[in-house]
């Protein structure tokens, strides 16, 4: 039995010329070429077979070993062909198939000639196994060229140093750029604006009368409420109470003070009349909202605010005006006042003059920093307004400059910086009814 010749594409064919028992079709006797012994490494010829058939069966190592007979036995349709004895057939499978693929003897008559009994993959588990293709090598057989090659690298082990250079090394990840670290662009912000605030303040000439408001507006609403706050709950504003600040003699001239009917919750919740109270009572024989603003800004007019005398409003905290009274207006269907678009946030001024972090500006807190108890009712707008208004003159009294430091601009809350002309809020005027 002969090997087909690659070069002319022969099928196999007895040297005789004739159909051999087991052989696959009859080819001219030119196309056969003698099979001689392949010459493999010794290490393929290992002693312990089963090195060689790591997914084969017992039954296979046993007919390894057992010589020709076996395997006869095993495929007694595959023709020994002249390899001297019976035993050199049952030379391990990747011996076959190492000498196949030295004689370039791939392709479809390799793979009939081989059939079934081509080598299987290792893990495939005996005749049950799939067979390799031909020529396309297995894990166990040497290289085609060469010595052996190395197993493949682990890839959790590091790569070693080359001749041609050290390994590629990772890129490390940079990390966030602390706000202490220096050089970075907001503490770059930061150092340039301590300084130009230091140049200002060393330029600046010392507050006569003519540089801060004559009165100060301290406001304090109160709005409906429910317990938790849910997200869609509409607070409207259910008192409307003014302080009127002396800046000059540092006392409370005079005080408003005006309840104002809700319309989208008219019915107050048991949490809201606990927390100001103000009773259900109140609020329904009370005004509406654009009624109540008339009459504030008629009391503010008659003090000549904004005409013969300066005046800004001041409050504690952003809520009441970018909140509460933009919620509001929005409501009753009218525009935001031009008056208080700019105020002065205690809390702001509180902190920045006395160096606290702001979690400490929260009006008891204030209070007893300072050294004073709080009068009156706890979120009473009018209580807690006559006690901001004690906070504001404590600062004056300490030297401290209130000046506007936020305001409103197209619905949307601003910080006024503190390099800005110190500028009054306007006469006070009703503002128009939305289309």
């Amino acid at each position: 039995m002969g090997v087909p010749d690659p070069r002319s594409g022969c099928p196999a064919q007895s040297a005789s010329g004739g159909e051999e028992p087991g052989s696959i079709n009859e080819v001219p006797a030119q196309c056969i070429l003698p099979v001689t012994r392949p010459e493999l490494p010794e290490s393929c010829w290992d002693p312990k077979p089963r090195r060689l058939f790591s997914g084969g069966s017992a039954g296979g190592r046993q007919e390894h070993e057992g010589g020709g007979a076996a395997a006869e036995e095993r495929d007694p349709g595959l023709p020994l062909g002249p390899l001297g004895q019976a035993g050199a057939a049952a030379a391990p499978a990747d011996a076959r198939h190492h000498f196949l693929s030295q004689r370039g003897q791939a392709g479809a008559g390799a793979e009939q000639l081989l059939g079934s009994h081509g080598p299987r993959r290792p893990g495939d588990g005996g005749a049950a196994g799939r067979p390799l293709r031909p020529g396309a090598g297995s894990a166990l057989s040497p290289p085609r060229h060469g010595p052996p090659s190395p197993p493949p690298r682990p890839p959790w082990r590091s790569r070693r140093r080359t001749a041609r250079g050290p390994p590629p090394t990772r890129r490390r990840r940079r990390p966030a750029p602390s706000p202490a670290r220096r050089g970075v662009k907001d503490v770059l912000k930061k150092r340039l604006k301590n300084y130009y605030k230091k140049q200002k303040l060393m330029q600046k000439e010392p507050i006569n009368g003519d540089s801060c408001y004559d009165y100060i507006c301290v406001v304090d609403f109160e709005a409906t409420c429910e317990e938790g706050n849910p997200p869609e709950f509409v607070h409207e504003i259910i008192e409307f109470p003014i302080v009127l600040l002396n800046t000059r003699t540092l006392e409370i001239e005079d005080t408003f003070q005006q309840y104002v009917k809700p319309e989208i919750n008219p019915k107050l919740s048991n949490f809201c009349i606990s927390l100001t109270g103000i009773t259900q009572d109140i609020v329904d024989k009370a005004d509406t909202f654009p009624q109540v603003l008339q009459n504030v800004i008629e009391w503010m007019r008659q003090r000549e605010l904004g005409t013969k005398y300066s005046y800004s409003m001041l409050t504690d905290g952003s809520w009441d005006m970018s909140k509460f009274l933009n919620i509001q207006c929005r409501i009753s269907r009218i525009k935001y006042p031009s008056f208080a678009k700019k105020w002065i946030n205690i809390r702001k001024s509180y902190g920045n003059f006395y160096k606290v972090p702001r979690n400490q500006t929260k009006l008891t807190i204030m209070l007893e920093k300072l050294g004073m108890n709080y009068d009156g009712r706890p979120h009473s707008g009018l209580d807690d307004s006559k006690n901001i208004a004690r906070i504001a003159i404590r600062m004056l009294q300490d030297g401290c400059e209130l000046r506007v430091n936020e305001r409103m601009h197209a619905g949307q809350l601003m910080t006024v910086s503190s390099s800005a002309p110190l500028e009054g809020a306007p006469a006070p005027q009703m503002p128009r009814y939305r289309n």
